[in-house]
């Protein structure tokens, strides 16, 4: 399940989204007041973090309707003049030709889906963790700068021992512990870990299947099962264990 806010309007909606096509997103709607954000539908629209909010993906883009086949499903395109054909039925086009709708291969709809699932990976990276600091919770991104500059702090403190500077999403810096700057970067660093590992074992997963439909409904998030939850589970237990900031923690 995913959430998203049309452009515009305030409600977050519980959807689940799939790519369904080159430029075209499939929305499934699941929420019970669905007939409030109808008028909303061509204005694009944002996803949103489940735990936090913040955005993580942008689909200002897809607010053109290519076809509705349910009420609560809603197939989005990024082009005014992709319209959904009923195959058999003559529509004329501006250059009077009908198009030809390509259907997706095995190979295709693998790519695809892996595709997505590593932009959702990486977008729930960069959003970052809460770490509870002097009995507040402090939210801390970690895209590609944040990184960098979080390894540094860590690296310096842990030889000196200092105290160090940093600041927490939309705060001011403010001096961390040797010990608080130790506990961001090893929990972005365990967040981090956690979704490359699964991203990696789930995208071995969708390599496996010979269902186009089995992998079109492939969803971020899902559990993991058999052998791929295996070695998830034991690269996750090597990581704790050799993290000193972990060792001896449940869980």
């Amino acid at each position: 399940m995913q959430k998203i806010k049309f452009n515009g309007n305030d409600k977050v909606i519980d959807v689940e989204l799939s790519s369904y096509d080159q430029n075209r997103i499939k929305c499934v709607f699941h929420s019970d007041k669905y007939e409030e954000i109808e008028s909303y539908l061509r204005s694009g629209f944002k996803e949103l973090n489940e735990y936090n909010f913040k955005i993580q993906g942008d689909y200002s883009s897809m607010k053109y309707i290519y076809h509705q086949p349910e009420e609560n499903i809603v197939i989005f395109t990024s082009d005014e003049n992709d319209i959904y054909i009923e195959t058999g039925e003559f529509v004329e086009c501006k250059e009077n030709i009908i198009p030809v709708q390509h259907v997706p291969n095995l190979d295709e709809e693998k790519q695809k889906k892996i595709s997505e699932l590593s932009s959702i990976c990486t977008n729930f990276i960069f959003s970052g963790v809460d770490v509870l600091i002097d009995d507040n919770i402090e939210h801390f991104s970690y895209n590609e700068k944040d990184q960098i500059n979080i390894k540094e702090l860590y690296d310096r403190s842990s030889i000196t021992n200092s105290n160090e500077y940093y600041h927490a999403d939309k705060q001011s810096y403010k001096l961390y512990s040797a010990e608080q700057i130790k506990e961001i970067y090893f929990t972005q660093s365990l967040n981090k870990m956690h979704h490359l590992i699964y991203f990696n074992q789930l995208k071995l997963y969708v390599n496996s299947l010979n269902d186009i439909d089995t992998i079109t409904n492939i969803m971020y998030g899902q559990e993991l099962t058999d052998e791929y939850l295996d070695l998830y589970n034991e690269a996750i237990s090597h990581f704790k264990e050799n993290t000193d900031l972990f060792s001896g923690a449940d869980g």
